[in-house]
């Protein structure tokens, strides 16, 4: 296999750069909002970067009622989702994006369900086209 040449490369990166899904920061039409909702993956993968835990996986929300369950450590709390959602709303682009990831963001699926509510209705969108993406290795997905 011969590696591109250097004008191959560089041809290839003013292609990406004028591709609709790089149409993001200063210039661009599309404001994008990458969410990484939990370290939690079931896989480890050898050229994942993130330094996965199952630790504290489904520990007791409250120590004196070891019968509920929180969320694992390393997950993206309510809250701190909807104010990043907030931010990507006073964006004046007349696109948005919001792209979910983890780990593996299946594994918090109640999350992944409130958060597409929550930007799909929010007041500020304004009737703007709206891309959400969720990044998944597919294990959690039934049909």
């Amino acid at each position: 296999m011969r590696l591109p040449s250097l004008a191959q490369r560089h041809a290839r990166l003013e292609q990406l750069l004028r591709a609709d899904s790089a149409q993001t920061g200063e210039n661009g039409s599309t404001d994008r909002l990458m969410m990484m909702l939990t370290r939690s993956c079931e896989l480890r993968c050898s050229y994942c970067f993130e330094a996965l835990t199952e630790e504290g996986f489904g520990e007791p929300a409250t120590p004196s009622d070891p019968s509920s369950r929180g969320p694992p450590r390393g997950d993206l709390d309510r809250e701190t989702a909807r104010l990043a959602v907030d931010l990507l709303m006073t964006s004046p682009k007349p696109r948005l994006s919001l792209q979910l990831f983890g780990g593996e963001p299946t594994r918090r699926w109640d999350r992944v369900r409130e958060l597409i509510e929550y930007v799909s209705n929010h007041p500020a969108r304004a009737g703007r086209e709206l891309q959400i993406q969720l990044t998944t290795n597919g294990l959690g997905l039934d049909t």
